[in-house]
C-alpha cells in the first residue's frame, strides 16, 4: 500500500499491531513506523531485541539504520522524553510555561516555584499494571482539560494531562456539557489507560446521573454511550493540588488558544450622472460602529468605475 492514501496510516497500524501483538506494552512500543524496544534490566535487552529482529525477517521487513539508535537510556519517541524514570517534560512542550511572564505583584515567587514546579522533570509516571486511575476535570469559557493520576501514599502522582481549546458550537455547550464533553476527549486521546485502568471520575457535579438521564441531547446520548463501555465510576472530589494544577491548565489553555478574527465591513456604492459622479463609503467596525463620508470626482466615471473608485478609497 502507498503512502498517498488516506487510510494508510490507520492500516499500516493495524500491520504493526498484530505483528508485535506479544510485545506490545511488554517489551515494545509501536506507532506506525515507528518502533522502541525498552527493557527493564540491562540483560534483558539483547533478546528483547533479537525477538524485534526476529518478527521484522518474518514478514520480510527491514530498519533504516541511518534513524535507528541502541543502547540508549532515554531519548525522544513521539515528541516525549523517555528514560528509564519514566515519561519526562519535553522542552519543547514547556517553553512556553518556561517563558511566561509573572505578575508584576508580591506573589511573583510563588508564581516561579509554580513554573519550575510543572516544568520539571519527571512530571508523568507510569502506573501500574490494573491500578486505579484517578481523573479531574476542568472547564472554562474557552478550553477544557484534565488530568490522569494514580495515588501513592497520600499523593496523587500525575499520569497524563489533556487539554483543548473549545471551537465554535462546542464554547456554547452548557456547563454540565462541557464536563461531559472534557471526559469524552480525555478518555479518547487515553484510550489504552481507560480500556486498561480502573478510572474513577473525581467531581462534585452529577456528570454520572445527567448522562443516564433519558431525555438528555442527542450528543449527550452519544457520548453516554461511548463511556459506557470503560465502567467509569464516578466520586465527590476531595480538595487536593491535582484540581488546583488542572484548573491552571485549562486557564492557560483558554489564553494560548487561537485568537478569534475580527473583521470590519466595508459598503461602497458608486452613481454616475451627466451632472457629475461620485461615491458613497460605509465602513462598520467589530463593535457596531459606523464611519461614513462621500465622494464627488472631478472626472467622468460610468457607475462601476464609480463603485471601484469607492472601494479603493474604503480600503485606504
Amino acid at each position: 500500500m502507498s503512502f498517498g492514501l488516506k487510510n494508510t496510516g490507520a492500516t499500516y497500524q493495524r500491520l504493526v499491531n498484530n505483528m508485535f501483538r506479544e510485545q506490545i506494552g511488554k517489551n515494545m512500543e509501536v506507532y506506525i513506523d515507528d518502533m522502541m524496544v525498552k527493557s527493564q534490566k540491562k540483560e534483558n535487552h539483547k533478546q528483547d531485541l533479537q525477538d524485534c529482529f526476529g518478527i521484522l525477517k518474518y514478514f520480510g521487513m527491514k530498519l533504516n539504520p541511518t534513524k535507528s539508535t541502541f543502547g540508549v537510556r532515554g531519548g525522544k519517541f513521539l515528541g516525549f522524553m523517555i528514560s528509564q524514570r519514566g515519561i519526562e517534560a519535553n522542552p519543547e512542550k514547556i517553553k512556553a510555561i518556561l517563558e511566561m511572564k509573572p505578575p508584576r505583584t508580591i506573589q511573583e515567587e510563588a508564581f516561579e516555584k509554580l513554573k519550575e514546579y510543572l516544568a520539571s522533570p519527571p512530571l508523568l509516571t507510569n502506573p501500574k499494571d490494573e491500578e486505579t486511575l484517578y481523573l479531574y476535570l476542568a472547564t472554562s469559557q474557552g478550553a477544557i482539560s484534565a488530568v490522569l493520576t494514580r495515588e501513592e501514599g497520600r499523593d496523587h502522582q500525575h499520569v497524563y494531562y489533556v487539554s483543548k481549546t473549545l471551537q465554535g458550537a462546542e464554547e456554547k455547550y452548557p456547563p454540565i456539557e462541557k464536563l461531559a464533553f472534557a471526559l469524552v476527549v480525555t478518555a479518547r486521546r487515553l484510550r489504552p489507560y481507560f480500556q486498561s485502568h480502573p478510572i474513577v471520575v473525581l467531581t462534585n457535579h452529577s456528570l454520572k446521573r445527567v448522562l443516564a438521564e433519558p431525555n438528555i441531547s442527542g450528543r449527550m446520548v452519544k457520548w453516554a454511550v461511548e463511556l459506557s463501555e470503560y465502567g467509569i465510576e464516578y466520586h465527590p472530589r476531595p480538595a487536593i493540588k491535582a484540581q488546583v494544577l488542572v484548573d491552571f491548565v485549562v486557564e492557560m489553555t483558554a489564553e494560548e488558544g487561537e485568537h478569534k478574527q475580527q473583521w470590519w465591513k466595508l459598503f461602497v456604492d458608486g452613481s454616475s450622472t451627466l451632472q457629475g459622479s461620485g461615491a458613497g463609503v460605509l465602513l462598520e467596525t467589530p463593535q457596531g460602529d459606523k464611519i461614513q463620508y462621500a465622494l464627488r470626482f472631478s472626472f467622468d466615471a460610468s457607475n462601476n468605475e464609480a463603485e471601484y473608485e469607492a472601494l479603493l478609497a474604503g480600503g485606504s
